[in-house]
C-alpha cells in the first residue's frame, strides 16, 4: 500500500507516511515507514474547566498548542481548537470568538510552526448549583430553563426537522447531507443546532465585560 502523502484538510489528519519494501537477497522482506507529509492536521481539545479569566483560556489554549507541537513529527501543524468545559468565561468566547482566535493565532506564532484551522466552541456555563452565595443571574436562569426544558420539547423539534427539510430541498444533491443520511443522524444534527443556537443567543444576551487582563 503506498499510504497517504500529504493530508488535505481534516478529515485527513494525523501523521502521513508512505511504505518501502525492500526484498532482501534471502528473500526476506523489509518494511519501513517513512514519514512524508510537510504539515499535519490535527485536532486539539482545550478543557477550559479551570478558566475564570480571558487570559487563564488563552494560557491553557496555547499549552494545548504546544503539547500538540511537540508530539508532531512533520514541519507544521494545523490545528483545529476544541474548546470544552464549564467556564463562567463560555458566553464571552462565544460572543468574542473572532477576538480570542486572533489572539490564539499569534501565541500559536509564538510556538512556531503552528497554524490555527478553525475554532470550535462546546462549553458550557457552570451550573447555578455551583454558584452558591452569588446573586442570580437572569441570563443565567433562562440558560438553565433553554437547556432543562425549551430544547427538550418535541413541538420545537418538529418545527427545526420542517425547516431542515424545506432548506435541505433547496441545496445542491452533495450539500444535502450535511443533515446527516438518515432519522438519527438528523436527530442528532437537529439537538446540535438546538444547543449551538441557545449558547449563541445567550451569548449575546450576557451583559459582562470582557477581561483581558
Amino acid at each position: 500500500m503506498p499510504g497517504m502523502p500529504q493530508g488535505r484538510d481534516i478529515n485527513e489528519a494525523g501523521e502521513k507516511t508512505v511504505s518501502l519494501v525492500t526484498v532482501q537477497d534471502d528473500r526476506s522482506i523489509k518494511v519501513e515507514e517513512r514519514l512524508t507529509s510537510i504539515a499535519q492536521f490535527e485536532r486539539v481539545a482545550v478543557d477550559l474547566s479551570a478558566a475564570t479569566t480571558w487570559r487563564d483560556a488563552v494560557d491553557l489554549a496555547e499549552r494545548a498548542i504546544a503539547a500538540a507541537r511537540d508530539r508532531t513529527r512533520p514541519q507544521h501543524l494545523v490545528a483545529r481548537l476544541l474548546l470544552t468545559g464549564a467556564t463562567p468565561l463560555s458566553w464571552l468566547l462565544r460572543r468574542d470568538r473572532d477576538l480570542f482566535l486572533t489572539e490564539l493565532q499569534h501565541r500559536a506564532e509564538g510556538v512556531g510552526r503552528s497554524w490555527i484551522e478553525k475554532l470550535e466552541i462546546a462549553t458550557s456555563q457552570p451550573s447555578l448549583s455551583t454558584t452558591a452565595g452569588v446573586a442570580a443571574d437572569p441570563v443565567a436562569e433562562l440558560g438553565a430553563l433553554i437547556r432543562d426544558d425549551v430544547v427538550h420539547r418535541q413541538s420545537i423539534k418538529g418545527e427545526i426537522r420542517d425547516l431542515i427539510a424545506e432548506i435541505r430541498d433547496d441545496l445542491p444533491a452533495d450539500l444535502r447531507r450535511i443533515a446527516g443520511n438518515d432519522e438519527a443522524a438528523l436527530e442528532t444534527f437537529v439537538d446540535t443546532l438546538l444547543a449551538d443556537g441557545s449558547d449563541e443567543i445567550l451569548a449575546r444576551l450576557n451583559a459582562n465585560d470582557r477581561e483581558i487582563a
